[in-house]
């Protein structure tokens, strides 16, 4: 069976398909993932075959564009990129489509794999990596600082999906997808976030229904596999530096920005400011350096990059941007959160990891010294967030979403062919 994955996106996108990727090839899957050339060296089993689209360059100079603070902006970028990487995309996958034994497989904005689909008749999963990609009137999904919710009137309801449909779906995803459509014979798809977004064979949603709660308007053809919670650990234990440095007994707090912002010096100035205040110990995780600021005082140390499930279990608190990667791995490793949500899915899980009491969330135009001091102040004094994220741990002991995702994936498939 021949497996096509395609990805886009930065680390919290493509990594938990590249878990997938793996696991189907570990089954005897000929395995073949288009993504970005930047994730190349990500791929430690040599029997999946790369191939690349787009370059590092574009990769890294999307990335740098991303505007904390401002949402919109953010994911206007992405629908360009996308809009831009479509027919290569579609190109690269259509010329590997060999027969009718093949699976196409991708993530929730790459609708070239779709695309693929339908004109060569070959079945097709959706991965949605976080349940905000689901429109719910019953439970809306926060996709922006301040959004409509279940109280909500259902005229405002209907009047809010409207305008976002009108106002930003449409031409920024919508338009660009008709006219590629248009080339390759197919008819025109409206209001995709509403339904077609969700219309392949099998859509896969990467987190537990405890997280999420499935709505009565959400399509009916999911599959909830739980968290991938993977972050391509390459050894087994922390460098001696960081073994050192966390071993003092002053409180520990981790700091990251994610990977998809390379425009967070202030982020990084403040929380250097607040470990000073605080007579607290900060690790400033990026993969920018130039993020950081100079001359760090003892108790702040800068790291590129550390595997979380093996950092976040040692430290007493972890404030992030709230992508579902980092909001997942805190859940697993019982640490308390601060998120700060800054574009696309981060509203949203940051609203229902405040709601489950293991987070407090500070919005980007209000993370100021004072703001993220009074919050790292409760928080290391809330003991019953602590015993929260405690139990929220032991619910994701026991975890194995890829081998779930590609046991229904499997399921799914063979009933389409025996059907």
């Amino acid at each position: 069976m021949k497996i096509m994955i395609s990805a886009f996106g930065s680390h919290g996108d493509v990594l938990p398909l590249i878990s997938l990727a793996q696991e189907f090839a570990s089954r005897d899957c000929n395995v073949i993932f288009y993504a970005n050339p930047f994730f190349e060296s990500k791929i430690k089993d040599s029997s999946i075959h790369f191939v690349a689209v787009g370059t590092q360059e574009e990769y890294v100079a999307l990335f740098s564009q991303t505007n904390e603070g401002d949402a919109v902006k953010s994911f206007k970028n992405i629908a360009r990129e996308l809009q831009k990487l479509m027919p290569d995309y579609y190109a690269l996958m259509r010329k590997d489509v060999l027969d009718s034994n093949t699976i196409m497989i991708h993530n929730s904005l790459l609708f070239a794999a779709r695309l693929v689909s339908e004109t060569q008749k070959i079945p097709c999963v959706t991965i949605h990596l976080a349940p905000s990609v689901f429109r719910s009137n019953y439970n809306p999904a926060r996709i922006v600082p301040k959004w409509i919710d279940a109280t909500t009137p259902i005229f405002i309801k209907y009047l809010a999906w409207w305008t976002i449909d009108t106002l930003f779906y449409d031409p920024f995803f919508t338009l660009p997808l008709n006219n590629f459509r248009k080339k390759l014979g197919l008819p025109k798809v409206k209001r995709i976030f509403k339904s077609w977004i969700h219309e392949a064979d099998l859509v896969v949603g990467l987190f537990p229904s405890w997280f999420a709660p499935p709505q009565n308007d959400w399509p009916k053809n999911i599959f909830l596999s739980g968290f991938p919670l993977f972050d391509q650990i390459d050894k087994k234990e922390l460098s001696k530096e960081i073994m050192e440095f966390i071993k003092s007994d002053l409180p520990t707090v981790v700091f990251s920005a994610g990977t998809a912002s390379a425009r967070e010096n202030e982020f990084f100035r403040i929380c250097v400011e607040v470990c000073q205040l605080l007579s607290i110990q900060g690790i400033l995780l990026s993969p920018f350096s130039e993020h950081i600021p100079n001359d760090l005082p003892q108790n702040v140390l800068y790291v590129a990059y550390v595997p979380f499930s093996l950092l976040l279990p040692h430290v007493d608190i972890f404030v992030h941007h709230g992508g579902i990667g980092s909001t997942s791995q805190a859940l697993k490793a019982g640490v308390p959160q601060i998120i700060r949500p800054v574009a696309y899915d981060q509203f949203d899980n940051s609203d229902r990891a405040v709601k489950l009491g293991v987070a407090k969330e500070i919005l980007p135009n209000n993370y100021t010294t004072s703001n993220v001091q009074l919050a790292i102040t409760e928080l290391l004094e809330d003991y019953v967030m602590k015993r929260t994220c405690q139990d929220m741990r032991s619910k994701l002991q026991e975890n194995d979403a890829i081998k779930a995702a590609c046991d229904a994936i499997i399921r799914k498939i063979f009933h389409l062919r025996k059907s």
